[in-house]
């Protein structure tokens, strides 16, 4: 389901969350994360 939102998310934390209620929410988000793929979520447990 697409609602035409688009969603621009910037990393972190919160900005995973932000991404996946927006994606709940039928925008197409695209995150913008600067730390290489992963990287930063398993060091904050």
């Amino acid at each position: 389901m697409t609602t035409g939102l688009r969603m621009g998310v910037v990393g972190g934390v919160a900005g995973c969350a932000a991404a996946v209620a927006g994606l709940r929410a039928g925008a197409d988000v695209t995150v913008y994360e600067r730390s290489a793929a992963g990287a930063a979520l398993p060091a904050r447990g």
